[in-house]
């Protein structure tokens, strides 16, 4: 990569970066405000020489605690530590973006890179870029696992070091891990050692593991995460689960088919330009298990998105890794597909009005995200009642279910708002996706 080119796509990154924090305040989920006040509860576990159990600890993650401490410790205002969660969850989405686009162009093409670089800014993952959930750095996490799987000589601390911090991110993070092992040695073809190569992501599996396991007997006196194994959140029903399973791709208010076209649309297109190809079908067939997969298992979890969440947040941390084996499969069938399209003057129109539209519904959730919110979790008046599963567990499942199967516009409405009454906010987003269209139509 050229110097030039490093230097004009770090500028547009670094100048997406200040556009947030210039036109907008991060937004503070519930849950996050939960995280602080436990985060403050160890410091004064900690001050009062209480080191082998501090009661009352929330059942978030242990690197969320590890950076909401951290920095509580500089300073001991609430707000100014959840401002600095928001901002390093925006720093991983910079990031993520950056390491993407690296390793595209490296290993496929400019063509490819700025086409990764247009489906990853189009997403709901945009949200997630400006609020306190941890999803951001979770991808990003998992991005660095898969490119140094993918390596020609991976390097064991590196992986060892990587796993180790991801699975301090989500406690049951480990079986995604070794799936992306197993699809990045099978893509990269670089060893037959499976076995050998595996050793750094079971040590890190082994260490995280560790970690977590006294992190919880700190806070709930077992080696166990207490709440995650609660089987009162645990689904029971089979047409609950398939509820759960189904809206996670094809739901209104949350579906990835919804809230992620673009990503979407490359994972059906890649299936049917490897529909002729056996091994490349093959792959993709595998990548696209690693999704299923992990739906599969979030469907068993009473809030498969995320409760109080913008598209599958449970879902997002895959996505980044999901979308750059999509393109690092097929590039060469994707890169003469993207050429043939920008040849034809309508066709690069409507493909770039996609991008526009999709990605401007959920950056347009960053100008209003409580009212998105509540419209997007407006109650029913046959479920006047806030749904408590503990409370009512038949009532929770049927308010869910009609949350997930409802018709909702929330997309198509935030374009329209936005537009209206917030256009000069959307100008930085909508030059930054011309800048890269129009880079892609000249690339190769």
């Amino acid at each position: 990569m050229s110097k030039s080119l490093i230097f004009f796509y770090l500028a547009l990154i670094i100048l997406f970066y200040l556009s947030f924090i210039f036109n907008f305040q991060p937004y503070i989920e519930g849950d996050t405000q939960i995280l602080v006040k436990s985060s403050h509860l160890i410091f004064n576990c900690l001050q009062n020489h209480q080191l082998q159990f501090c009661p009352g600890l929330t059942h978030f993650p242990l690197l969320q605690h590890i950076a909401s401490l951290s920095f509580y410790f500089l300073n001991k205002n609430p707000l100014s530590n959840l401002s600095f969660l928001s901002s390093l969850n925006l720093l991983s989405f910079c990031l993520s973006c950056l390491i993407l686009f690296k390793f595209l162009l490296k290993n496929t093409s400019l063509r490819i890179a700025l086409f990764g670089l247009l489906i990853f800014l189009t997403g709901f993952n945009l949200y997630y870029a400006f609020s306190t959930f941890n999803e951001s750095t979770s991808s990003l996490l998992l991005l660095l696992f898969l490119i140094l799987n993918l390596e020609t000589k991976p390097s064991w601390s590196k992986i060892i070091i990587i796993s180790t911090i991801a699975g301090m991110s989500k406690e049951i993070i480990w079986p995604i891990l070794l799936l992306i092992f197993i699809v990045a040695q099978l893509v990269s073809e670089t060893s037959t050692k499976y076995l050998r190569n595996l050793i750094p992501t079971i040590i890190g599996i082994i260490i995280s593991t560790l970690c977590n396991s006294l992190f919880n007997l700190y806070r709930f006196g077992t080696i166990t995460n207490s709440v995650l194994l609660d089987p009162t959140l645990m689904v029971n029903n089979f047409y609950n689960y398939l509820s759960f399973f189904f809206g996670l791709i094809f739901s209104s208010s949350g579906g990835l088919l919804y809230f992620w076209p673009s990503l979407s649309g490359l994972i059906i297109f890649s299936l049917y330009l490897s529909s002729n190809n056996k091994r490349l079908f093959i792959l993709n067939i595998l990548t696209l298990s690693i999704l299923i997969i992990q739906n599969a298992g979030l469907s068993k979890w009473f809030s498969p998105f995320g409760w109080v969440a913008w598209g599958p947040r449970l879902t997002f941390p895959i996505l980044p890794s999901i979308l750059l084996l999509f393109l690092f499969i097929n590039h060469q069938k994707i890169s003469s597909t993207i050429q043939h399209v920008l040849t034809h003057k309508t066709f690069s129109i409507i493909l770039f009005l996609f991008l526009l539209i999709t990605g401007t519904s959920h950056y347009a959730m960053l100008l209003f995200p409580q009212q998105s919110l509540n419209q997007l979790f407006a109650p029913n008046p046959n479920f006047p009642v806030p749904a408590i599963i503990q409370q009512d567990s038949a009532y929770y499942y049927r308010s869910v279910d009609d949350l997930i199967w409802r018709n909702n516009r929330i997309l198509s409405d935030n374009i329209i708002i936005a537009v209206k009454t917030k256009t000069s906010y959307l100008i930085p987003y909508s030059l930054l996706l011309l800048a890269l269209f129009l880079k892609l139509k000249k690339a190769k």
